[in-house]
């Protein structure tokens, strides 16, 4: 698992300020939650967590190691977008095996790993169909399994309840504490709806202007 720290971190984009000098401690095992309005800054710290983005002054840190300047494949994250982005030619199995298939992984473990995450995802019957044949839970939970199947230490999630309705959104947010859980992972979280926050995380960063206004204990 991981650890992860951020010490003053900072993102501009040309003249805009993204992010600005963000210090943020992410326990081993926590699932933290940033939380705020669009434009605050949470998605591009997740984005700058990722690899995704390159920090623009300040460092990140898996586990006391600098991982600032490494890209997105060699960090020990996974992440689920509120789009799901799953590949629309592709299986529910196929999707959930494709990056251990580009991770030279043995095709006999990726079957079993495959089998294993769709059992804790409660997804097994799914395997066989196609993105467009399953329902927003669905594709959430084929998401979330993706994620999983490649063991990362830190899992970033983007809103991906956002596109649910509401009553499928509770359910899913029972879900992912359950997993959470379950799992063990390092979960950091992104959303704007205060409720979904306080009913999932162990600690809240409140970001707005690019910073953490109130971080709870």
């Amino acid at each position: 698992m991981a650890e992860v720290a951020l010490t003053e971190v900072t993102k501009r984009f040309g003249p805009v300020v993204a992010v600005d000098g963000l210090t943020l401690r992410i326990p081993d095992r926590a699932f933290v939650t940033l939380l705020g309005p669009s434009g605050c800054g949470k998605t591009t710290s997740l984005r700058l967590i990722a690899g995704l983005e390159p920090v623009s002054d300040g460092s990140i840190a898996f586990d006391g190691e600098d991982v600032t300047r490494l890209p997105a494949n060699r960090r020990d994250i996974a992440m689920v977008f509120q789009s799901y982005a799953l590949y629309p030619h592709m299986s529910v199995a196929g999707n959930m095996g494709f990056a251990l298939r580009m991770m030279k992984v043995d095709r006999a473990d990726i079957e079993r790993r495959v089998r294993e995450a769709a059992e804790t995802l409660g997804i097994t019957e799914l395997l066989d169909r196609r993105p467009w044949q399953l329902s927003g839970g669905q594709r959430q939970r084929v998401a979330l399994a993706r994620s999983l199947i490649i063991n990362p230490g830190v899992l970033l999630l983007d809103a991906p309840l956002g596109a649910l309705d509401a009553n499928l959104r509770k359910r899913m947010q029972g879900e992912l504490k359950r997993l959470h859980r379950e799992v063990g992972l390092t979960f950091v979280y992104v959303t704007h709806d205060q409720e979904e926050a306080l009913t999932m995380s162990d600690r809240i960063a409140v970001m707005n202007d690019g910073t953490i206004e109130q971080l709870s204990r």
